[in-house]
């Protein structure tokens, strides 16, 4: 009975561990900051990963892993020379990425719940001599729920509250889906179909601050400089972003679009979503 237990035990801790091994991702917003007295506007995501895997030098494959936080600062409006952010110019890109090493315990009385030691590694990008950017070990807790979700606690043993990651491939497929699909209907838009996609599909608050005027003249400008005549386009990046309820921040989605060649350019674009009521209305675009 007692070598029965003690094999099921092996059993659930290593089915444990080769749920838990893989690339986990989360989104979050960490907001718009406005300045300038309206011209620049710059989003902040958050994009954090868990990449863990075993170590195959360790006779008992033990866990390692790599902690990675990407700091994306991307630019709603810049129609001031005054825009900027941290030594950065207006137009770069505002990438800043740092890893963290991870050691693995088991907590002997969850096998699916692992204390997790963090030890900072290397920063690079934009931001990486601002002394803002946090460089400290840490420590925390991860919880494998269920082979699609992975919380991490911190160092309580609360999920209240606490960053939900997914498997990568999850996430970034999510998260051009729902892309895809609104950009299928922003593509439909024409002269006579504008007031019908405002109706639908433009958030309230971008209607209140341009009136609708001025929303009907920016979707037609959009039009006429990338839809009329266009060969298409390509996703470069897209971001499906959780609702922050103690923060008051609603679903989002930021996606970074690259339209195939006009006029021997090959133009980009910013568009920002905003989840209402379950249906994704347009925030902003920036092109």
């Amino acid at each position: 009975m007692i070598r029965f237990f003690i094999l099921l035990l092996v059993f659930i801790c290593g089915n444990a561990q080769s749920q838990i091994v893989g690339s986990w991702g989360s989104y979050t917003n960490d907001g718009i900051n406005t300045f300038s007295n309206g011209n620049c506007v710059v989003l902040s995501i958050y994009e954090r990963r868990y990449i863990i895997f075993r170590n195959a030098a360790d006779h008992d494959n033990s866990l390692q892993g790599t902690y990675v936080n990407i700091q994306h600062k991307r630019w709603l409006k810049n129609m001031s020379p005054d825009c900027h952010a941290e030594n950065a110019s207006r137009t770069d890109p505002i990438i800043t990425t740092r890893d963290w090493t991870l050691a693995f315990g088991t907590n002997a009385t969850d096998a699916q719940t692992y204390s997790v030691s963090a030890t900072f590694g290397n920063c690079n990008g934009t931001l990486c001599n601002s002394p803002k950017t946090d460089r400290s070990n840490f420590q925390t807790k991860l919880r494998l729920i269920s082979s699609t979700e992975l919380i991490d606690m911190g160092e309580d043993n609360s999920l209240v509250g606490k960053l939900t990651f997914v498997p990568m491939n999850e996430l970034t497929t999510r998260s051009n889906n729902i892309a895809n699909e609104f950009l299928s209907h922003l593509g439909n838009i024409q002269d006579t179909r504008i007031d019908a996609f405002i109706d639908k599909y433009v958030d309230a608050d971008t209607i209140n601050a341009l009136t609708r005027d001025g929303a009907r003249q920016m979707l037609q400008r959009y039009y006429d400089f990338r839809l009329k005549g266009g060969s298409g386009y390509q996703v470069v990046e897209a971001y499906a972003m959780p609702s922050i309820p103690t923060s008051n921040v609603a679903e989002t989605l930021l996606i970074s679009l690259m339209h195939n060649q006009q006029d021997g350019k090959t133009p980009g674009e910013i568009i920002f979503l905003i989840k209402r009521d379950s249906s994704w209305k347009l925030s902003s675009i920036t092109f």
